[in-house]
């Protein structure tokens, strides 16, 4: 089972590669295993498997940094999400933070 997602990104943060998302998941709960970049606006990831479960994965937790000029829509495939029923099968939808939005504070 591939369940996929997109979200539009936008994010003026210099980095070195052009049109490349940067992903980060070196944080508590974080759970990014591998980003494969597919296309400029396409990714397949993989998530750890979550502890004491035989393989599942139903929840996945990770950073992604943008150096994108403008808005684009991306789209996330994540591949090893395999539980037969899932919420998100439900109806459930992802939450996303952009935190662009809101201006650091000293």
């Amino acid at each position: 089972m591939i369940n996929s997602y997109s979200k539009t990104l936008e994010d003026d943060t210099p980095f070195t590669k052009t049109n490349t998302l940067e992903f980060d998941s070196v944080f508590e709960s974080g759970n990014l295993a591998l980003a494969i970049k597919v296309s400029d606006k396409e990714y397949n990831c993989l998530v750890q498997n979550d502890i004491n479960t035989n393989g599942h994965t139903q929840w996945f937790y990770f950073k992604v940094k943008s150096n994108y000029k403008k808005k684009k829509n991306v789209k996330f495939n994540l591949l090893n999400m395999y539980k037969a029923k899932s919420l998100y099968q439900m109806g459930m939808r992802v939450l996303t933070l952009n935190v662009t939005k809101y201006p650091k504070k000293n």
